[in-house]
Parts: C-alpha cells; structure tokens; sequence
C-alpha cells in the first residue's frame, strides 16, 4: 500500500501540520480488473482489421452503418469460401493425378530411342463412287428412297463423320459388320500413299505402313507394336487391322534396345541413328478431288499425321 505526505502550513499556525492521506484507489483497482475473453476478442479483431493489408477487413472496425457491414462481411465470406474451394479442387486433383516437376536433365543419344510411330489418317473416309455421304443425306432429307446399302454405309459414316446422325435416331448400336463396311469404302493406301523414304532410304509405304481402326475411321501406322502388345485378347478387333507380322527386335519397353547394332533393319522398332533431314521420315501424298466430301469434313480436305511414341502403340 502507498502512502502520501501532504504538507500544509496554516496561517497563525506556527506549527506545520503533516497529514498523511491514503489515497483512493477504488477507481484504479476498478480499470485494472481483467477483462473477458469476447472483450479482448473484439479488441484484437479490430487491432488485426486496422493493421491488415487484406482487402475489406478495415471496413469491419471502422464506424459504418450495419448495412455497409453486412455486405463487407457477405463479400470476404464468399471470397473465402471461394479460395477454400480451389484450393480442395486442387489438392483432390493432385491426389488422383500427381504430377512431378523435375529439372534434373539427362542426355540421351538419339539412337536409343525408338522413332516416333507416325499415323496417317484420310480425311476423305470412303471413294466416292461407291459411297458420298453428302448425296445421300441431301435424299434423306428430301425424302427420297435410298437403297438398303446407302442407309448401311450413311449409319457407319455418320459414327466417322459426326455428322448426320439424327437421321436415324431409333439405331444406336452397330454390328462387327461395322468393320467390313468401312473396309469396303476405305481409300486404298497405294492410291493417296505415293513415295517413302526414311534414313534416307526409298521404302516401300505398303511395309512400313500398316492399317488401324482409329476414331477418325481407317488409317495407317508406321513404326507400330503389334497388337499382342498393346491390346489384351478381351478386345474385339477385325483380323485385318492393328496387325503386324513381326515381334519386338532387340528391344523392350523396360529396358529399351538391347544390342548395340546401329542398322535399320536390325532392330524393331526402327530408330534413327544420326539427327537431320536425312535421318527423317519423308512421305508424299496424293489428294483426289473426286473423293471430297463436303459434308462429311466441310472443306478442309487432306489428311490428318500423327506423332505419338512408340511404346504406346501407335
């Protein structure tokens, strides 16, 4: 406890008094009592909403009217709710499809890699002689008869062609005829595919190129895996495609090439052995007019090439 001395020196008094008084700290003891927990909540919320730098917050601790809070309190709500759903989006994706991001390089001659599998696909799906798409939908839609043929060969070119498949609308599901029906419109391969060389070597395009079924319909794979490879015996595939008489040659998907001979025609799949032009695969095509089919791919005629690695078929 803390005393103070009050010295007063009355007038004809010839004596000093001394007076001791205690002082009154009942006011004092009053602001020093601890505060509660919500009080010292609201203290510091409104400390952090002054000092913090993140939009919207300051609004909270300054004098506005319930109405301006509101909607400051609505709007930081929403944006914090939207951050917390991006960031689970996020988080689940990298769950279910992890992606590792290295920088660590490693040099690879290039002859130990096997040359990319290059697809060819026509766009032109069928001769026009035998079948145009474009004829027979204009019949349909004039209601005109068509033969039992055209309705077969417009349900499979419809599938290829995304287009037209409204016109017939109670046939969803195909037959394995499907297959022969698209082989018999098919572009023959000699007739578009005129002149191969790779590592600079004429080759014969009907040996190096090999037919698949693909969803854009027929087309033809160079440097492919046999089926057996890629497929299990479950899959339902037409004898004629996806077949290639010929096994891996010195060569895994595991461990790569096995032998250190450098000709092309000592290991399977093919490599290049050397980087430049003369170690590429060089195609000419051959476009006929008279297989355009506007409907079918509207005007853009030509072909579709693929690049895809090897080990995954095609």
């Amino acid at each position: 406890m803390i005393f103070t001395v009050d010295q007063t020196v009355e007038a004809g008094n010839p004596e000093n008094e001394v007076k001791l008084k205690m002082p009154d700290n009942n006011h004092k003891c009053d602001s020093q009592k601890p505060k509660s927990i919500l009080a010292k909540t609201h203290m510091y919320f409104k400390e952090y909403c002054n000092s913090t730098s993140i939009h919207g917050f300051r609004y909270f601790a300054e004098s506005r009217s319930l109405c301006e809070r509101l909607l400051w309190l609505i709007l930081v709500l929403f944006s914090l709710s939207a951050c917390v759903y991006l960031i689970v989006q996020t988080y689940v994706k990298f769950q279910e499809s992890p992606v590792i991001v290295s920088f660590a390089t490693t040099n690879t001659p290039i002859y130990t890699i096997p040359f990319p599998a290059v697809t060819i696909c026509p766009l032109s799906k069928a001769r026009s002689f035998l079948f145009n798409f474009t004829e027979v939908r204009a019949k349909i839609e004039r209601k005109k008869e068509i033969s039992d043929n055209e309705k077969r060969y417009t349900k499979y070119m419809a599938l290829l062609c995304g287009k037209g498949n409204n016109l017939f609308k109670n046939e969803s599901t195909f037959t394995e005829d499907f297959f022969s029906g698209i082989d018999e419109l098919k572009i023959p391969q000699e007739e578009f595919m005129l002149r191969c060389v790779f590592l600079d070597s004429l080759q014969s395009c009907q040996k190096m190129f090999h037919p698949i079924i693909a969803d854009q319909g027929i087309c033809y794979t160079s440097n492919m895996l046999d089926r057996k490879y890629i497929y299990n015996e479950n899959v339902v595939l037409d004898k004629k495609y996806h077949f290639l008489n010929q096994s891996t040659l010195g060569w895994t998907v595991d461990k790569g090439y096995q032998t250190d001979t450098k000709g092309r025609d000592s290991n399977y799949p093919y490599r290049a052995l050397l980087s430049g032009a003369e170690n590429a695969l060089q195609l000419t095509f051959h476009q006929n007019i008279s297989n355009t089919d506007h409907y079918c791919v509207d005007d853009v005629q030509g072909f579709n090439v693929s690049i895809r690695k090897t080990k995954h078929g095609i």
